[in-house]
């Protein structure tokens, strides 16, 4: 009977490992009390698609800060990710400070800001666009090395998100840029706003 309660052990252990479970909580990467990220899921039927319903960027010249504001269909969970490491709800904006020409491709942006990053330290991460490459692991996505080492904060509302960017920070001088913005449900692209205009 030992013997027989061992070997489906072992079985149920390689399916484990073979589908992508994760690790049970006492030994995986299970939220401590200072971990902002809860422990990784793998089925993604437990946290609902979600989408961008409206979105907008202004340019305050008082205060000399761009103001994001996204509003989604559901309450967006940015701290949960899957046995892949990819967060279950995500945004990336493009930035480009040339207004004078429309954004084309990827060496036209300069400032990425990663919204993907957030379940690791619960800040969003602005990084280099022209200095693309293995920078930080995978988590950077292949884009540059980080613009500001603190993070940028942000403010959930129900089911709208806002946070501000101070123009010194993303490298702009005007208050003029161009936008794209990418959502994304574990990675996987549900809308691309292109080429918006912010001045």
């Amino acid at each position: 009977m030992v013997g027989r309660i061992r070997i489906v052990t072992y079985i149920s252990l390689l399916v484990c490992i073979l589908s992508g479970c994760s690790k049970p909580a006492s030994e995986s990467g299970a939220a401590k009390p200072n971990d902002p990220s809860p422990a990784p899921i793998c089925s993604h039927d437990e946290i609902e698609y979600n989408e961008i319903i409206s979105q907008e960027v202004s340019s305050n010249s008082a205060s000399e800060t761009f103001d994001f504001e996204v509003i989604y269909k559901n309450a967006p969970q940015f701290l949960i990710t899957d046995c892949h490491k990819r967060q279950a709800h995500a945004f990336q904006f493009y930035i480009a400070y040339d207004t004078n020409e429309i954004p084309v491709s990827d060496e036209s942006w300069d400032v990425i800001i990663r919204g993907g990053e957030i379940h690791l330290d619960g800040k969003i991460r602005l990084r280099d666009a022209n200095r693309m490459g293995p920078h930080d692991g995978e988590e950077s996505g292949g884009w540059g090395p980080l613009m500001t080492s603190t993070g940028i904060d942000y403010q959930i509302t129900g089911k709208t998100l806002h946070f501000s960017i101070p123009w010194e920070i993303i490298g702009d001088s005007d208050g003029s840029i161009y936008y794209d913005l990418l959502n994304t449900n574990y990675g996987g692209m549900n809308l691309l706003i292109k080429n918006t205009l912010v001045e």
